[in-house]
């Protein structure tokens, strides 16, 4: 599901960690309030919200760390939306939310990530350009390239990071 013959592909801005995870194959499902009827390939963003969590993005077995902010304000991935259905008291056990019958599981599969390009998210689904899309090539992720708060120093009583 790479970027189509349309003009546009939909996405959803979600704020961080969450965006990072889905990116990274972790979190299949999303939790909305709201239905909507689009299915089909969604562009994950994550929000310009400051998470305040960072990284270590130095290779396995370096002597030091690399630490980096995750993501704000730029796409990350596309993914496919399948489904969306009431959540289940168990999916709601296990992402450790309150059971409310009302909360939407929206279903997510497949995806490939994108190069981090800046992106203003919007409350519900929107539309990015899909000359904007690009791939990221095999064995890179956004990481490797810049992204609107890639190069923000850590507070100085930084001690947590997201792993």
């Amino acid at each position: 599901f790479l970027p189509t013959e349309e003009s546009t592909m939909k996405a959803l801005s979600i704020r961080q960690p969450w965006a990072q995870e889905i990116a990274d194959g972790f979190k299949t499902l999303e939790f909305r309030s709201w239905s909507t009827t689009y299915r089909g390939p969604l562009l994950i963003c994550a929000s310009a919200y400051n998470s305040g969590l960072w990284v270590n993005i130095a290779p396995e077995g370096a002597d030091n760390e690399e630490m980096c902010p995750l993501p704000a304000g730029c796409m990350l991935c596309v993914v496919n939306l399948v489904d969306i259905r009431p959540v289940t008291h168990q999916e709601a056990e296990e992402h450790d939310m309150d059971y409310d019958p009302n909360t939407l599981a929206w279903v997510l599969e497949g995806g490939y990530t994108v190069v981090p390009a800046p992106v203003k998210g919007q409350i519900k689904l929107f539309d990015v350009d899909d000359s904007l899309i690009v791939p990221t090539p095999e064995g890179k992720d956004c990481f490797d390239y810049e992204y609107p708060n890639r190069h923000k120093k850590p507070p100085k009583n930084w001690d947590d990071s997201y792993e």
